[in-house]
């Protein structure tokens, strides 16, 4: 068995430069998956209109170009329409989360768990439904 000489072991230098190329193929990594996201986000449609379901049943549609302040769920959270934006405010439930966010393209959704509500952006002409 071959023992180890001190040749053998990578010198600091070696270890150093290997070292750098690690930190540039990880914030090259990371740069791309950046420019991804960006990418997806800008491709993916606004939406026309935001789409509210209480335990599963849509109670009220409501148009992103319509401002203004829009009870829901028996005054249990209140949607908020803005500049083509969505989100909720004064939510009766324990953490508030879905407080946190607006929503204005196609596919997001702002859900909140305690009161069994669902806000959800939809486009012109797609299919609003639910697979069960």
């Amino acid at each position: 068995m071959k023992q180890a000489t001190k040749q053998d072991a990578p010198s600091r230098a070696e270890r150093e430069r290997t070292h750098m190329w690690d930190i540039l193929l990880v914030c090259g990594l990371l740069a791309v998956s950046l420019v991804a996201c960006f990418i997806v986000r800008a491709a993916s449609p606004v939406g026309t209109h935001v789409t509210v379901t209480v335990d599963g049943v849509t109670v009220t549609t409501v148009p992103l170009g319509m401002d203004g302040e829009y009870p829901l769920n028996g005054g249990t959270n209140t949607l908020v329409v803005r500049g083509g934006e969505a989100y909720l405010i004064d939510s009766h439930c324990p953490d508030h989360r879905c407080e946190r966010g607006t929503i204005s393209r196609r596919g997001e959704s702002l859900t909140c768990l305690p009161n069994r509500l669902q806000v959800r952006v939809a486009g012109e002409g797609e299919a609003d439904f639910t697979v069960e």
